[in-house]
């Protein structure tokens, strides 16, 4: 997109051009935002106010961008109220606000060693950019994806183009043919036992995978970059929400992260920040479950996409 940076920040921002449905719950949405995609790099995320300012912030990983189009995309499960009302708009609609490029951006080079990217669940969407980026850079790349189901996975093709080699574990049957059956942690042990050098594993997903992932690392002397998820308001520092303990420091992943060193990071003081408002969420979520009509248009996409597969 070859316009200035005044003629980028006067263009619309946050204007959904696409949604599409990729799992049960999971969405992917193109939003077009000139000015953030101009500055944007793997690792990156905005903030996101849905149709309103009484509208939570919600922190989202920019899971890939075309800078060309002005474009990002968003992949977005519905866990909490903020994210279910978001998944309700629809293309055409316009974001109430749109932050961003916030975060460090991830440290790629051409590293000695191969690269090993593990992902778990919905961390698949934030490590696509780092993978592309690493591939670009001269890397070996193994990615290794997990998902509790092969209905929840996603965007396994597009992870294999950039990809040396690709291994799916799913947990539950059932299981097609050469998936692994089971959690990602015995598949990152297969590669260790490889017979190359390891440089580094990036890592994305839910906490106790990271939690579990920098396990294997420690021990091994592996540098670990782990995408770490934290509560997040403002995106910017003021709310200190996303504090993590990072060996001897302490860092706000709004900042430093959100990839931190996992082979330091306090994974036990992390998760007691992230469920610290597990109690008043889940009751929000029953509030909006039985009192508003959003929820029932929610409801239906759900149902249309279990009847009509994947979009």
């Amino acid at each position: 997109m070859d316009k200035t940076i005044r003629e980028l920040i006067q263009e619309p921002c946050g204007v959904i051009t696409a949604k599409r449905q990729l799992a049960p719950l999971i969405y992917e949405l193109t939003v077009y935002a000139p000015a953030i995609v101009h500055n944007a790099e793997p690792g990156q995320f905005v903030i996101v106010y849905a149709r309103d300012g009484r509208s939570k912030p919600i922190p989202l990983t920019i899971a890939d961008f075309d800078k060309q189009a002005g474009t990002i995309t968003l992949v977005i499960q519905a866990v909490k109220v903020g994210t279910i009302k978001l998944l309700t708009m629809n293309a055409g609609e316009t974001f109430f606000a749109l932050q961003g490029p916030a975060g460090h951006a991830s440290e790629i080079e051409s590293f000695r060693g191969a690269i090993v990217v593990v992902a778990g669940g919905v961390g698949i969407a934030p490590v696509y950019p780092v993978i592309r980026a690493l591939k670009e850079a001269g890397n070996e790349v193994e990615a290794i994806l997990g998902a509790r189901e092969e209905k929840f996975l996603f965007w396994e093709e597009k992870i294999r183009e950039y990809s040396d080699s690709v291994t799916v574990c799913i947990e539950k049957p059932p299981f097609k043919k050469g998936r692994e059956e089971g959690l990602v942690t015995p598949s990152l042990e297969k590669a260790f036992l490889a017979r190359r050098p390891i440089s580094h594993v990036f890592a994305a997903g839910p906490l106790p995978m990271l939690r579990a992932l920098s396990a294997i690392t420690k021990n091994r002397g592996v540098k670990n970059v782990s995408s770490a998820v934290a509560q997040m308001i403002d995106g910017t520092g003021m709310c200190a929400g996303c504090k993590c303990n990072v060996g001897t420091e302490s860092v706000l992943l709004c900042q430093k992260g959100p990839e931190i060193d996992g082979n330091l990071a306090d994974w036990e003081n992390l998760g007691v920040r992230l469920n610290g408002y597990r109690k008043q969420e889940d009751e929000a979520l029953e509030i909006f479950k039985a009192n508003d009509p959003l929820y029932k248009v929610f409801l239906e996409q759900e149902e249309a996409f279990a009847k009509g597969g994947v979009q």
